[in-house]
C-alpha cells in the first residue's frame, strides 16, 4: 500500500473511460509518507494483525502487532524532512479548519458511513451512519439549521437529483453552504451554482445565496472528473441538458414550497398576488410595518403626532436642499418608491434605501457604544455547529460592540441573552450571518459588514406593502443620510429619468 500505485482501482485501460472510483492512481498514501512519520495498523477479520512504520517514505519496521480489526493511519511531523515546505503551513485554527471542512463534505457524501471530526481532545461532530441524510446534517450543523431545509428527489431517465435546498428565508452571504456532489464524488461547479441562482432569481435579492446540499446521479460516461488535480471540478458532456435539468427540478419543488401546491402538481405558469387596495392619496395614516418603529428618541413614529403635524412632515421632503419639490405618487411592485421633481422621474429601492438608514443609525449606535439593547428574560437557545460555537467565544468582545451577549452552553449551542431591539424574531440568522462574517476573515472590514448585514436584516422587503406615510417617512429618512445614493453594500437605491428622456422615448422631442 506504501508503493507508488499500488492501490490503483483500475484493472483495464477501459475503466478509464468511465472511472467510477475516487481516485484511481494510487498515490496517496505513498505521497503523505514521503513527507511524513506515518504508521499503519492493520487486521481483517481471520488474519494476523499486522504494524508497519515508515518515515520519509523509507520502510522502517513492518511485522505483526496486536490491534483491533479494522485499519488505524497516523501521520505525524507532516514535512519534517522538507522543511521548506513546513513554512508554508498556515495557523493551527486554518488548518483546523481546512480540515473540517473536508470531513464534512466527506461525511455528508457517505450517511452511510459513521464519521467523526475532533481537535486538541474537543469534538466537533460525529454523524451516525444510519444512511439518513438528514440526521446525518443535524449531527454536524444542528437541529436548527437542518429544518430550514426542503427535501428534493426528482429523477428522469438518465439524471437523477437529490439532497436538500434552503428555504428562501434562509438566505446566506456567500456559496460556502452550497455543496455539490457528483456520483458522490464533492465538487465545485460554477455552472450547478448558476443553475441553483437561477431557480431561486425570483426570492433572493442580488448578492443573496441559497444553502443546498445536492447530490446528482449521472452515467459515469457522461462526466469527465479528471480536469482537475484534486478533481475537485468536473466536466459534463452536455452542460447544458444538466444546467436545465438541477434548475428546472429545484424551481419545481421551490415553488411547490412557497405556494403551498401539492406534490407533482408542478408549479403553476404565473403566480399572481391578489391585488392590494389603493391607499387613499391624503390620509393613509397608519403605520404597520415593523421597519418603522424606530427608536423614539431617534426618530418618533408619525403616528403619535396630529393628523395635521404627520401631513406636514410628511410632505416636507420637497423642502430638502438635495432634491426640490419631490412628491410621492406611489409604490410599485410593492419593491419601489415612485417621486416626481420638477424635471425627472424617481425610482426608489426601498430595501436599499432602509438599508443606508438602518445602516447609518447602527454606525452611530456603533461609534456612541450606545446600543438600545433588548435584554432577554428568558434566553434564546440557539443550536450552532461546534465550529460556529467555538468561533463566537472567541470573538465575544467583537459580539458585545455590535450591542450583542451571548455565552455558550455546550460544544452545539449559544444562549442569546441580549441584542440590539431591532432584532426581535431574527436571532438565529442574525447569529448564522455574524458567524459566516467571521469565518470570512476580513478583519478590516468586520464591524462595517456586520452593521450592513444587521441593517439588511432590520429593513423592509422588496413585496413589501407600505402605507403613504411609511413612503414618506422612508423618504424623508433617505435624503437625512449621509450617503443616500448608495446602500452599505455598494448598490446604487435611486434612479433618475429626466422629462427630456421620457419625451425622446415617446418622439416629443
Amino acid at each position: 500500500a506504501l508503493e507508488r500505485h499500488a492501490t490503483s482501482k483500475l484493472a483495464s485501460e477501459e475503466q478509464l473511460f468511465q472511472v467510477s472510483t475516487m481516485g484511481f492512481r494510487g498515490e496517496a498514501l505513498p505521497s503523505i509518507a514521503s513527507v511524513s512519520r506515518l504508521s499503519i495498523f492493520s487486521q481483517a477479520p481471520g488474519s494476523t494483525a499486522m504494524q508497519g512504520h515508515w518515515e520519509g517514505g523509507e520502510r522502517q519496521s513492518l511485522g505483526p502487532n496486536p490491534c483491533p480489526l479494522g485499519t488505524r493511519v497516523v501521520v505525524e511531523d507532516v514535512f519534517f524532512n522538507t522543511p521548506v515546505r513546513r513554512t508554508f503551513i498556515k495557523s493551527p485554527i486554518s488548518e483546523q479548519n481546512n480540515t473540517y471542512e473536508i470531513m464534512l463534505r466527506l461525511a455528508l457524501s457517505r450517511p452511510d458511513i459513521s464519521f467523526a471530526f475532533s481537535s486538541e481532545k474537543k469534538l466537533y461532530f460525529k454523524t451516525p451512519g444510519n444512511g439518513n441524510l438528514f440526521d446525518c446534517i443535524v449531527s454536524i450543523y444542528g437541529a436548527g439549521y437542518a429544518q430550514q431545509f426542503i427535501p428534493l428527489r426528482w429523477e428522469s431517465e438518465h439524471f437523477a437529483l437529490e439532497g436538500f435546498i434552503g428555504k428562501p428565508e434562509f438566505k446566506r452571504r456567500n456559496r460556502k453552504t452550497q455543496l455539490f456532489y457528483v456520483n458522490r464524488r464533492a465538487v465545485r461547479s460554477p455552472m450547478l451554482s448558476r443553475a441553483l441562482d437561477v431557480s431561486y432569481q425570483n426570492f433572493l435579492l442580488s448578492k443573496e445565496y441559497p444553502a443546498a446540499i445536492l447530490f446528482l446521479t449521472i452515467d459515469f460516461a457522461e462526466v469527465d472528473i479528471n480536469v482537475h488535480p484534486q478533481k475537485l471540478e468536473v466536466k459534463f458532456r452536455d452542460e447544458q441538458q444538466v444546467f436545465r435539468m438541477v434548475q428546472q427540478s429545484v424551481k419545481s419543488q421551490l415553488e411547490q414550497h412557497v405556494y403551498n401546491l401539492p406534490v407533482g402538481s408542478g408549479a403553476p405558469a404565473r403566480f399572481s398576488r391578489p391585488p392590494l387596495p389603493a391607499a387613499p392619496r391624503d390620509t393613509a395614516l397608519q403605520f404597520s410595518h415593523p421597519a418603522f418603529r424606530f427608536d423614539r428618541e431617534i426618530n418618533p413614529p408619525l403616528s403619535e403626532a396630529p393628523e395635521n403635524e404627520m401631513v406636514a412632515e410628511a410632505e416636507a421632503v420637497h423642502a430638502k436642499p438635495v432634491i426640490q419639490d419631490l412628491a410621492i405618487i406611489g409604490q410599485l411592485f410593492n419593491s419601489y418608491v415612485l417621486a416626481e421633481s420638477r424635471d425627472s422621474l424617481w425610482l426608489i429601492d426601498q430595501h436599499a434605501a432602509q438599508e443606508r438608514i438602518m445602516f447609518n443609525r447602527l454606525e452611530d449606535h456603533y461609534r456612541e457604544h450606545n446600543w438600545e439593547q433588548q435584554i432577554l428574560a428568558i434566553p434564546i437557545i440557539i443550536d450552532l455547529e461546534p465550529r460556529m460555537v467555538e468561533m463566537l467565544e472567541q470573538r465575544q468582545q467583537d459580539l458585545a460592540r455590535l450591542g450583542i451577549e451571548l455565552e455558550p452552553i455546550g460544544p452545539d449551542g449559544v444562549a442569546l441573552r441580549a441584542l440590539p431591539a431591532y432584532f426581535k424574531g431574527q436571532e438565529q440568522s442574525l447569529i448564522e450571518e455574524l458567524v459566516v462574517l467571521m469565518d470570512a476573515g476580513s478583519e478590516d472590514r468586520f464591524y462595517h459588514d456586520a452593521l450592513a448585514g444587521m441593517a439588511c436584516k432590520a429593513s423592509v422587503r422588496a413585496g413589501d406593502a407600505l402605507s403613504r406615510p411609511e413612503l414618506y417617512r422612508l423618504v424623508a429618512d433617505l435624503l437625512d443620510c449621509r450617503e443616500y445614493k448608495n446602500c452599505p453594500h455598494g448598490r446604487p437605491l435611486i434612479f433618475q429619468l429626466s422629462r427630456s428622456d421620457i419625451e425622446r422615448f415617446f418622439k416629443r422631442a
